[in-house]
């Protein structure tokens, strides 16, 4: 089998084409980036302002998850099948638009418990006749929680939320499947697009708290979310697939490739780093808030990392030919460990925004170079069936289990011990991986030392170099994209 997954070198006269190519892609990435993160940070104090209980925001995190097991797979699956799927894409991201406005139709299950401003007091004077009088009397309006309007809130939240959530999912999939094929087939550097699409992130969480403290409400960020996904939407119109050809004997491809002990490590490696990704983001906006937290802290703790996980987006590519994929993401798991046992201690909310700088390593550049691995991992033909299990691994199954048992876990030890429990098992999943992949790749170095000691085997480190040069370095432990068919 040709190697098809590492880019080609792109020859002068193909200047114009890829400076195209990325401004293309550039600025969609900026509008779809922008449209998910400006309501982010905002969904679960958002249920909490229309009377959803935590419980209730673990369910909705653990259905959403529950669905983005299959769909994101199945997107990717059939866009492998079709090459050119850019219809797709396109309908499924004015379909998120239309949903992220439907979350401003949600009716709130809390009721206003005013009392009377005025109130006629009998006062009744022994020596006098009885006389009435107004008594002045003033109080806040209290809001309490009605049960009949608890139980349409919830449903009516669930099946929007579930379904933006899904079609974002599947969006995102099919966009970054795009660029991914794009970068192998132009030979540019997915950690840019990454970089440029982070800081439109960044701009839009910072946004996104002040627009809530601004209006008294959350409608604004879901108008505007929608509006960038359309204008994400149209830009897509623009982009080229045409040089993705369908796949063929898509589902040996897939079982052969899953046969390889690196596959299956690094899908083990993501699987954990989506439950402690998972527990967080479910959990972590309303533990701040109950530590008196505002909505611009929680805006702020998505920008805070932004400029760190920038500059890493923007090196990813100049970092994995020295340190390997796997050790990045090792690096990421242990971010994960250190930001969970430090929300474990945290008093002061403000204090959150020190750890979340852990954040651009332990989600934003380990999700950057594990998509970089799946373009040296896997062909061209079969990147958006991967990138979707990506996904589902990720943000399906292990999003899933991380909002699932941290329910249980908040319910059986509380919020903080919860938090620690968790931080200790990031720590050993990360001891695992980093032992496993060495052992690995130590005994694949003796094997391979044993068959042609003369030859020098090189770690899983990969760089954009050209076809020829990588038919003489292996990109991983046991690639099998360089195994010839038989």
């Amino acid at each position: 089998m040709q190697p098809n997954c590492l880019p080609v070198m792109v020859s002068h006269g193909d200047t114009n084409v890829v400076m195209w190519f990325i401004y293309k892609y550039s600025e969609s990435y900026h509008g779809f980036a922008a449209a998910i993160v400006i309501v982010w940070p905002q969904f679960t104090v958002h249920q909490a302002a229309l009377g959803l209980s935590m419980a209730h925001t673990g369910i909705f995190s653990t259905v959403e998850s529950a669905f983005s097991i299959f769909t994101p797979f199945l997107g990717g699956f059939v866009a492998d099948k079709i090459g050119n799927y850019k219809i797709i894409l396109i309908l499924s991201s004015v379909l998120t638009s239309v949903l992220a406005f439907l979350h401003t139709l949600v009716p709130s299950a809390t009721v206003s418990l005013a009392a009377n401003t005025t109130d006629i007091a009998n006062i009744t004077d022994p020596l006098s006749t009885t006389t009435a009088a107004p008594a002045n009397a003033t109080s806040s309006p209290k809001l309490e929680v009605d049960p009949e309007l608890l139980t349409i809130t919830f449903w009516t939240y669930l099946a929007i939320r579930v379904s933006h959530g899904v079609l974002q999912m599947i969006s995102y999939t099919l966009f970054d499947a795009a660029v991914m094929a794009e970068v192998q087939e132009k030979g540019t550097d997915y950690g840019f697009q990454r970089a440029w699409g982070t800081m439109a992130a960044a701009v839009a969480s910072f946004l996104s708290g002040y627009l809530v403290q601004a209006t008294g409400g959350y409608s604004m960020i879901f108008y505007v979310s929608a509006a960038l996904q359309l204008l994400s939407a149209g830009l897509m119109l623009f982009l080229s697939l045409d040089f993705k050809p369908p796949a063929t004997a898509l589902t040996r491809l897939i079982l052969r490739l899953f046969a390889n002990a690196e596959v299956i490590m690094f899908f083990i490696a993501i699987l954990a780093a989506g439950v402690f990704f998972g527990f967080l983001e479910t959990f972590m906006y309303r533990y701040i808030f109950s530590l008196g937290g505002d909505n611009r802290l929680l805006g702020l703790t998505v920008t805070v990392g932004t400029p760190i996980e920038f500059i890493l987006n923007l090196l990813a590519s100049f970092l994995v030919p020295y340190t390997g994929h796997a050790s990045i993401i090792m690096f990421g798991l242990l971010g994960h460990a250190i930001r969970l046992l430090g929300f474990s201690y945290l008093e002061n909310p403000w204090w959150v925004l020190g750890l979340e700088v852990l954040e651009s390593i332990s989600n934003g550049l380990i999700i950057t170079v594990g998509i970089m691995y799946c373009t040296v991992l896997f062909s061209l033909e079969s990147i958006a069936s991967f990138r979707g299990i990506f996904v589902v691994v990720y943000l399906g199954v292990g999003k899933s289990i991380g909002a699932a048992s941290g329910s249980w876990l908040q319910d059986a030890f509380g919020e903080r011990e919860s938090y620690r429990i968790l931080a200790w098992v990031a720590f050993a999943s990360t001891f695992l991986y980093a032992a496993s992949f060495y052992s690995l790749k130590r005994w694949r170095m003796w094997q391979r030392e044993a068959k042609t000691p003369d030859v020098v085997v090189h770690d899983d480190k990969v760089s954009t170099i050209s076809h020829s040069d990588l038919q003489r370095k292996n990109s991983g432990i046991d690639n099998p994209s360089w195994v010839p068919e038989e």
